[in-house]
């Protein structure tokens, strides 16, 4: 699992890493998609398919999280290290 929010807003699960390197991991999963339909307080969310890429290590640690999901990608950069709320490599978790 991988909490990129703290109000639960965008939480990846179901994650099946196709690659782990030092250099960067690759992994499909899911995460929740909000209709923000009427509005994103009150929208529907679907869990649909993403994808994540993490790449540009630093001292050991990857810095930046790529996810794609619908169609839209949606990139996160970590300086300092500053990863998100968690994330590890356990499979299916």
């Amino acid at each position: 699992m991988i909490a990129i929010s703290g109000d639960s807003g965008n939480v990846v699960t179901n994650i099946d890493w196709t690659s782990w390197t030092a250099t960067g991991a690759t992994a499909e999963g899911v995460s929740g998609w909000n209709s923000c339909v009427p509005d994103c307080a009150q929208g529907s969310v679907t869990e649909v398919p993403t994808g994540i890429t993490l790449s540009d290590p630093v001292n050991g640690q990857f810095t930046a999280m790529r996810e794609i999901r619908q169609g839209s990608a949606l990139v996160m950069t970590y300086q300092n290290e500053d990863w998100p709320l968690n994330a590890d490599q356990t499979s299916g978790s």
